[in-house]
């Protein structure tokens, strides 16, 4: 079987996400919960001079282009994250 693309593992979980909604309350409907953790790993990198904490003259740069990693993520997962009957946790 060939290796599935973006959009077909989306269409894949949206419907395994939609079928678990379909079991019956008495059987104990799954809760289902996506935690996407350590946001904060995404920030400029810092040296340590010393025991001086130093920022690089790049910072500006560096954290524009992590913000357009967390974009991109984020406009990647957006139907997913809209349609898809879960939770979503974002933390940093």
């Amino acid at each position: 079987m060939p290796p599935l693309d973006t959009r077909q593992i989306e269409t894949e979980l949206l419907s395994i996400l939609k079928e678990a909604r379909k079991v019956p309350h008495f059987l104990g409907k799954p809760d289902i919960v996506f935690v996407f953790d350590e946001l904060d790993k995404i920030a400029c990198h810092q040296s340590n001079d010393g025991g001086r904490t130093t920022t690089p003259p790049s910072v500006g740069r560096d954290l524009r282009e992590r913000k357009k990693m967390v974009d991109d993520l984020l406009g990647a997962l957006k139907n997913f994250i809209t349609h898809g009957e879960a939770r979503f946790f974002f933390k940093v």
